[in-house]
């Protein structure tokens, strides 16, 4: 093309990351910073930080980080949400952590997320506090985050499944509001996650929003 303007970049990188293409995606995104001539929208943000956390290429993340910073960037969820994501994948989990107490706004989709990362990274106990703080935050658990923070009760060795019920409104433990079959034992989910605790299925919802 004799002229590309930002719809063009955009396209051709969201399309690069939808067909699963992660290593053409951030030469893309390099050679639009050499252009230098149009700034990326969010959702293009998203669909490289993607492919950062795809590829464990801390070094790019960190290049957009940066890119976002500098172009003043509003950090609304879906772009956190993709940087926290990115981060603790690529095993950066206190860059993460900060983005997560940056945000102005979380979804569940944000706590999950860190949750899930601090679990990976060995960082159990903190993770079991975030998630009281989520429930203290007035936050609706939902049976992904469920799993995860059992995930890494199991994976630490935490007594934490109990206090993961009276958490949830079931001070009893005699029935799940999700449902029993949204709990199976935490032994059962070691080994899953690269040897963390945390089920693949869960690590990485595969949405922001």
């Amino acid at each position: 093309m004799p002229f590309k303007n930002v719809v063009s970049w955009n396209a051709i990188i969201v399309g690069y990351v939808h067909n699963h293409m992660f290593d053409q995606t951030l030469n893309m995104f390099s050679q639009m910073l050499i252009d230098g001539k149009f700034r990326l929208d969010q959702s293009t943000l998203v669909s490289i930080l993607s492919a950062c956390s795809h590829l464990g290429s801390l070094e790019h993340g960190k290049l957009i980080d940066s890119y976002i910073k500098r172009n003043n960037y509003d950090l609304f969820v879906t772009l956190g949400n993709a940087l926290i994501d990115m981060f603790a994948k690529c095993g950066d989990i206190e860059n993460a952590k900060a983005v997560f107490h940056k945000m102005p706004k979380r979804c569940i989709i944000t706590w999950t997320t860190i949750v899930s990362g601090l679990a990976v990274h060995g960082k159990c106990i903190e993770a079991l506090d975030l998630f009281d703080a989520m429930c203290l935050d007035e936050v609706k658990p939902d049976d992904v985050i469920f799993i995860v923070v059992l995930s890494a009760c199991a994976h630490g060795e935490l007594v934490g499944f109990f206090k993961l019920k009276k958490k949830s409104g079931n001070p009893t433990g005699t029935r799940s509001p999700i449902g029993e079959s949204m709990f199976p034992s935490p032994n059962n989910l070691i080994g899953d996650g690269a040897g963390y605790g945390i089920p693949n299925r869960m690590w990485g919802r595969g949405s922001y929003t």
